[in-house]
């Protein structure tokens, strides 16, 4: 793995630690868009960047199909969905999301027709990514024949990526998801839950049973 060059100017010493910092692989079938919500102004911060990135994306894999969500905490129904849909009128909407679990979970169900899926882009803050990645490993090679593929050969049937933005960039007053309008609290609740999914055996399934997600104004 090669890391990418650091962009000091936007990344804090922790945040870009903690990021998950890889190479792209040259091509991609699925181009995942992290939901961070909408407010009555519009998108909010963390979201226009990874609609920015999902735009660069788009262009460096013209043949992949773009897939994103709507966060389910968002004060006006329906409104991040359409607003993201006039960046990407060919995307896959995967519905109203309240969690990584459920969004990933919702990325998998929007993309289930897709033949020979190998390569996922996740487009998500630094703080986010590990978990992003973590999770969606669980849920695309969580199935059977993906277990089966791995067991025979060391190897994820689906490989997932990320490409990240400044956590910076995501802090937002006016969030829906209450930690973002904070960059400690937002730090700390992306270390507390990769944390808990790493050391608890069982973390995945009982945040997923339980419905565990960050805290919402609404």
């Amino acid at each position: 793995m090669i890391c990418r060059k650091r962009e000091s100017h936007t990344m804090s010493e922790e945040t870009y630690a903690w990021s998950v910092r890889e190479t792209h692989p040259p091509h991609v079938d699925v181009i995942a868009l992290v939901s961070f919500g909408a407010n009555e102004y519009g998108l909010t911060n963390g979201t226009k960047q990874v609609v920015k990135l999902g735009l660069e994306a788009q262009k460096k894999y013209p043949n992949a199909r773009v897939v994103f969500g709507e966060f389910t905490g968002n004060n006006i129904f329906d409104y991040e969905h359409q607003i993201k849909m006039k960046f990407f009128p060919d995307a896959l909407y995967a519905d109203r999301v309240i969690s990584t679990i459920k969004e990933a979970l919702a990325w998998r169900h929007a993309v289930r027709n897709m033949i020979f899926l190998q390569n996922i882009l996740i487009i998500t803050d630094e703080m986010h990514s590990r978990s992003a990645r973590r999770v969606s490993n669980r849920v695309f090679n969580g199935v059977w024949f993906t277990r089966l593929f791995k067991k025979l050969t060391g190897k994820h049937l689906i490989r997932i990526h990320v490409k990240t933005f400044a956590t910076e960039d995501n802090i937002d007053l006016d969030n829906p998801m209450t930690n973002l309008r904070d960059k400690q609290k937002w730090f700390n609740a992306n270390v507390s839950r990769e944390l808990f999914l790493t050391l608890c055996p069982f973390g995945y399934t009982i945040m997923r049973v339980l419905n565990i997600h960050q805290p919402t104004s609404k």
